[in-house]
């Protein structure tokens, strides 16, 4: 698999963007000395390894006299050096170490070229949107995530087996290779149809233009047919050790890239904006969400009658009358100025009676806006999730199903919520890189607050 030697040029063409400015011309000069480090690498390489007889067998144990049960096989640059400096020498070891280091750059490699092309996708809608995301660290977080996730899943499913892994390489970037210098045939033949030789003659800048067109032409189309070539070789001898798995990926993949970007074309076709907009709506009505007379409750309330609605109104589903009759007189005994409704639920439902209450009174007072307040406990410990009823969730994505209904969730901290959101003495990762001052929070002036906010320690 000597091919392999080439690879690393795609890494280049899909980290343009990440290059400064003049890019094309540092990708050049980049491109131009990787090209001549790699050919005086692999021919002095090469030459070594013809004179000091190294052999290297893809089944260790075909080798005559090496014992394959007891040891393993020694790497071709192990071998090259061992040859060279001899066995357990100072060279050998840098010789050794020089290797890891390089195989570890060439790892990391993936790992910064894979997020700019997938944000190239993202941003052009055949990749999710996530991945033209910046994380904290202004990396493209997700897509080194996707990364991973791909990587040790290859590992796994292989069990980390060099030979079959590298088919999987070679094809992979032999396919990127054709395809790349294909797309630039095509790229210099629009320039040289879209030019004239009269035009050429007649300006010199355009003649300047289609003589470079035609030399990029002849360099790719040389390079187009080489890679070609290389790939059907490939294709024709490691079929069957592997290199068949990409032949199945990249339709797959293709396949999955085209429905993204038909999804993400409905999807904006779907919302994009009419000719005429008319805002504004008959009403806006804000519903509480009442189960008991509670703190989180009361916080609900307060931010609804903060809002300054058209009218407010708290509703309780009724699944127990003597609950509902308890709540009554103790909405009654704390003079709370807002309505209570109590709406019955016979089969123990809370999104069916609510949508009802919803559609009737839209019947009988137009097509209101509808804004639900939803009290939500925030906890700090993973297992107090599953002491409380989730009910705020489950009832927030049912409801959000029913047109011209907002949901604003209104959280209420528990004392565990201070391991999350507690105050802390050191700034957050990445927030004085993002250029935020970091300033303690006594050093802020508080303003009045509600009673029904939770007090500071």
């Amino acid at each position: 698999s000597g091919c392999s030697a080439l690879t690393g040029v795609e890494a280049v063409s899909n980290g343009v963007p990440a290059f400064r400015r003049p890019k094309v011309r540092n990708a050049q000069t980049t491109l131009t000395m990787m090209g001549g480090v790699a050919i005086l690498m692999f021919a002095g390489l090469t030459a070594l390894a013809l004179v000091a007889g190294v052999h290297y067998a893809e089944d260790p144990c075909t080798l005559v006299g090496f014992d394959c049960a007891n040891q393993p096989q020694p790497s071709l640059m192990a071998q090259v050096a061992a040859a060279t400096f001899g066995m357990g020498s100072i060279p050998f070891y840098l010789i050794q170490a020089a290797t890891a280091l390089v195989l570890l750059l060439a790892a990391n490699t993936a790992f910064n070229g894979f997020p700019l092309l997938g944000a190239v996708l993202a941003r052009d809608g055949y990749a999710p949107k996530a991945l033209n995301t910046r994380g904290d660290r202004l990396v493209f977080s997700n897509g080194m995530l996707v990364l991973g996730l791909i990587a040790i899943a290859v590992l796994v499913i292989y069990q980390a087996n060099l030979t079959t892994l590298i088919q999987l390489y070679i094809i992979g970037v032999f396919v990127s290779f054709s395809i790349g210098q294909i797309g630039m045939v095509r790229h210099w033949r629009r320039i040289i149809r879209a030019t004239t030789r009269v035009e050429a003659r007649r300006d010199p800048a355009s003649g300047l233009e289609r003589r470079g067109a035609i030399t990029g032409l002849i360099i790719n189309t040389t390079g187009a047919t080489f890679t070609a070539a290389v790939l059907v070789i490939v294709t024709v001898t490691k079929f069957t050790h592997g290199a068949w798995l990409v032949f199945l990926a990249i339709p797959i993949l293709a396949t999955l890239m085209l429905g993204v970007n038909r999804y993400y074309r409905d999807v904006e076709h779907e919302i994009r904006m009419d000719d005429e907009i008319h805002f504004g709506s008959d009403g806006d009505v804000a519903l509480v969400m009442v189960s008991r007379l509670q703190k989180p409750v009361a916080k609900a309330l307060d931010y609804a009658m903060a809002a300054r609605h058209d009218k407010t109104i708290a509703l309780h589903v009724a699944t127990d009358h003597e609950d509902a009759d308890a709540l009554q007189e103790e909405w009654k005994a704390h003079g709370i100025p807002i309505p209570l409704v109590i709406i019955d639920s016979p089969y123990r439902t809370y999104a069916g009676p609510i949508g009802e209450f919803i559609r009737r009174y839209r019947e009988k007072n137009g097509p209101a806006v509808m804004t639900v307040y939803l009290p939500q406990y925030i906890v700090g410990h993973w297992w107090e999730t599953l002491l409380h009823n989730r009910r705020s969730r489950r009832l927030a994505q049912q409801l959000m199903l029913i047109h011209g209904v907002t949901i604003t969730l209104v959280p209420w901290l528990l004392d565990s919520s201070e391991l999350i959101y507690g105050r802390r003495s050191r700034p957050l990762p990445g927030q004085e890189r993002a250029g935020r001052p970091y300033d303690p929070v006594e050093n802020f002036e508080h303003a009045e607050h509600s009673s029904l906010e939770r007090p500071q320690d």
